[in-house]
This record gives structure tokens, sequence and C-alpha cells, in this order.
């Protein structure tokens, strides 16, 4: 039996995930320094079975973008 396959279907597909900085803390320090608060933890936490098989993450040098990463 001869298998016919198209060059589309041998093709792995690739998922995007986009998901921005949960919760900041309300401080007053530059932007760039501001931690999550601990409901952000709590909800990026809440995330993570969602997200536990990714081969890359990029995110920005911001603390929080940081600890949501």
């Amino acid at each position: 039996v001869q298998m016919k396959f198209k060059w589309y279907l041998l093709v792995k597909m690739k998922r995007i995930f986009l998901m921005r900085h949960s919760i900041p803390e309300k401080r007053d320090m530059p932007n760039e320094q501001i931690p999550l608060s601990e409901e952000g933890k709590a909800l990026a936490l809440s995330k993570s079975n969602v997200l536990s098989n990714v081969d890359r993450c990029f995110s920005s040098p911001y603390r929080r973008a940081m600890e949501t990463a």
C-alpha cells in the first residue's frame, strides 16, 4: 500500500501564547522595578498549568514581567 502525504501534514504546527504581566504592587519606585502583588503572583501561578509545555519564553526585563514568566 502506497501512502501519499501532503507536505503540510508533515509540518508541526507552532502555537504562540501572549501573556501580559500580572497585577503589580502599588509602589513609588521606577516602573521597571515594581514587583508583582501577592494577587498577581497567585494569578500568574494559576496559569502555569496552561503554559507548562512551552519550549521558549521571552519577557521584557521589567521585574514584574520576569516574575510572571
